[in-house]
C-alpha cells in the first residue's frame, strides 16, 4: 500500500522497496522490552501501546519473533546529549597505552562524603547496589566509577575510599578490566595513585574535573602530551522530568 504524506514526513531514510517477506523480526529498544514481555510496568510514555500497535499488525503478516538478547540497551544515539569536557592536569593514568576507552556505561554509587571519616564497607555496598541497578553486575564490559568528592583529601580519607573501591570492582578488575574512576573534584590524581599503588594489577585510569550522571556513557581519549590532559566525551540520555 502507498505510505501517507503524513507517514512519508516521518521516515529519515527512503522508505524501503517492496520485495521478498521477511521470515524473521527483531526489535530493540525500550519498546522491545514490552514486544517481548520482559517488562510489564509503565512509565508514562506510548511505549506498551506502540507494542501493542506493532504486535497486532506483526501477527497476521507472519515473520517468527525472534528475541533479542539486548532490548533497552540498543538505545539509538540520536537520542543523546554530547559534550566535550578536557580533565585538569591532576589525572593519572597507567599505563596510558589503555587509552582510548569508548562507551563505558557510568555508575554513581550513592557514597557518603559529608562526614570526615570514610566507610570503604558502605562504599562496597553501594557500588554492589549501582551495579544492581542498571544491570551491570555481569562484569561483561568495563564501567566507569562517577563520584562526587566532597571534604579534606587526607591519607586515611582517599585510603578508605580507594579501598571501598577496590573491593566493590574487584570482580571487574579480575577480568581484566580497568579501573576507571571520574570525579568532579580535584583529587583525581592523588585517588589515582593511590589505587595503583595498592596492588591492583589492573590498568587504573582517574580523571576529574568531569560531571557524570548514571545512564551515561564516557568516551576517554588518548593522553594529550602537550597539556597532559585527555579529550572527554560523555553522552548523556535526555529523559524529560
Amino acid at each position: 500500500a502507498a505510505l501517507s504524506q503524513g507517514t512519508l514526513a516521518m521516515l529519515r531514510l527512503p522508505p524501503l522497496r517492496p520485495g521478498r517477506r521477511p521470515d524473521q523480526l527483531s526489535f530493540s529498544g525500550g519498546v522491545a522490552e514490552y514486544i517481548h514481555g520482559r517488562e510489564a510496568r509503565r512509565f508514562g510514555d506510548l511505549g506498551p501501546w506502540l507494542a501493542d500497535a506493532v504486535m497486532a499488525l506483526m501477527r497476521p503478516w507472519g515473520p517468527v519473533l525472534r528475541f533479542a538478547d539486548q532490548g533497552i540497551r540498543a538505545t539509538v544515539i540520536g537520542a543523546s546529549q554530547h559534550s566535550v569536557q578536557l580533565s585538569g592536569n591532576t589525572i593519572f593514568v597507567a599505563p596510558t597505552t589503555i587509552l582510548p576507552l569508548n562507551s563505558l556505561p557510568v555508575i554513581v554509587p550513592h557514597i557518603q562524603f559529608d562526614n570526615e571519616a570514610i566507610d570503604a564497607h558502605a562504599v562496597v555496598a553501594a557500588i554492589g547496589d549501582a551495579l544492581m541497578r542498571l544491570d551491570l553486575a555481569g562484569c561483561e564490559v568495563p564501567v566507569a566509577l562517577g563520584y562526587r568528592w566532597q571534604g579534606s583529601a587526607t591519607h586515611a580519607r582517599i585510603a578508605a575510599f580507594s579501598a571501598g573501591v577496590i573491593s566493590g570492582l574487584a570482580l571487574y578488575l579480575e577480568r581484566g578490566h580497568p579501573l576507571v574512576l571520574v570525579g568532579e573534584g580535584d583529587v583525581g590524581g592523588l585517588i589515582g595513585i593511590h589505587a595503583s599503588q595498592s596492588g591492583v594489577a589492573a590498568a587504573v585510569v582517574s580523571i576529574d574535573g568531569v560531571v557524570v550522571s548514571e545512564l551515561d556513557h564516557i568516551d576517554i581519549g588518548e593522553l594529550l602530551q602537550v597539556s597532559g590532559g585527555v579529550p572527554v566525551v560523555v553522552k548523556s540520555l535526555v529523559f524529560p522530568r
